[in-house]
């Protein structure tokens, strides 16, 4: 019964596969040549995603897409993150499209175990796309958020010390290689080329997407469009708030690790009273 089952969805996925091969394996090369190299298993097949999302119209610009896209944006810019994001979601298609026939007609021809696990190998590289994309993000925050106090501190002081916003910026951008100076650094070219300083402060906060980013860019916007004059004060007051959270991110840091090495002092010190406790009872027996 698996083996008709198997034999039943491997030739429906088969005659869509050979469908899109046939329609569109010359097009979407511009597409397939911008992969990163070592990133994607099988790009050169990638046309079978594209196609599938082009012959099914595959809504990408729906609320889960656009949350997704966002996370793209993060890594690759606004500019290139459609691009990547649909790539990626041709290569999770691709994956699934080619691997399942296979893996069905293998487990029908061969052994079911054999095609079962190519199967379930399609199934997990689509998992592992999306892991592998949410722990980017998640790393790159943490990098900035690394980072930030102490660009706070020197935003702060700088401007304490009487600094325009646009020379202050100068100072941090490219300052250093961490990761926060080179967005400050994309932030003054996206100035010098004529984008607004609002809109450069509100790209910078996407492109980090870390809250508190969010909330500095908020104050800055603000005292942009009312005037500077409380902009010192302010920015102090949030470097102080925000060494005060690291301190207390890193103290509980701290409680949780203790807390998880209670759970291995434990068992070994279980385990020492077993070993002296067995030979005892067992003596007296």
């Amino acid at each position: 019964m698996a083996q008709w089952i198997m034999a039943g969805v491997g030739t429906v996925f088969l005659i869509i596969w050979l469908e899109l091969f046939v329609i569109y394996h010359s097009e979407f090369r511009a597409y397939i040549r911008n992969v990163p190299k070592g990133q994607y298993f099988l790009p050169s097949l990638f046309f079978i995603g594209f196609g599938f999302m082009r012959q099914f119209r595959v809504d990408t610009y729906n609320e889960k897409s656009l949350e997704k896209l966002r996370l793209f944006s993060e890594i690759y810019g606004q500019a290139k993150a459609r691009m990547y994001f649909e790539t990626d979601l041709a290569a999770q298609l691709t994956y699934v499209l080619t691997l399942v026939p296979f893996g069905c007609f293998v487990g029908v021809l061969s052994q079911l175990e054999i095609g079962i696990l190519i199967i379930f190998a399609g199934l997990f590289l689509v998992f592992y796309l999306q892991y592998d994309m949410k722990l980017k993000v998640e790393k790159r925050r943490e990098a900035i958020m690394g980072t930030f106090p102490h660009v706070l501190s020197k935003i702060a002081l700088l401007i304490n010390a009487g600094l325009p916003f646009h020379e202050v910026i100068g100072r941090i951008a490219y300052a250093k290689e961490e990761l926060l100076y080179q967005e400050f650094g994309r932030m003054q070219d996206e100035i010098r080329n004529g984008v607004p300083e609002k809109q450069a402060i509100q790209n910078l906060a996407d492109r980090c997407g870390v809250n508190e980013i969010r909330r500095f860019s908020t104050i800055l916007i603000q005292n942009l469009e009312k005037g500077s004059s409380q902009m010192a004060s302010s920015l102090t007051e949030m470097s102080v708030a925000i060494w005060q959270e690291r301190k207390s991110g890193v103290r509980q840091r701290g409680e949780q690790i203790s807390a998880q090495l209670m759970l291995p002092i434990l068992i070994i010190f279980i385990g020492i009273m077993l070993m002296v406790l067995v030979p005892m009872f067992s003596s007296l027996g």
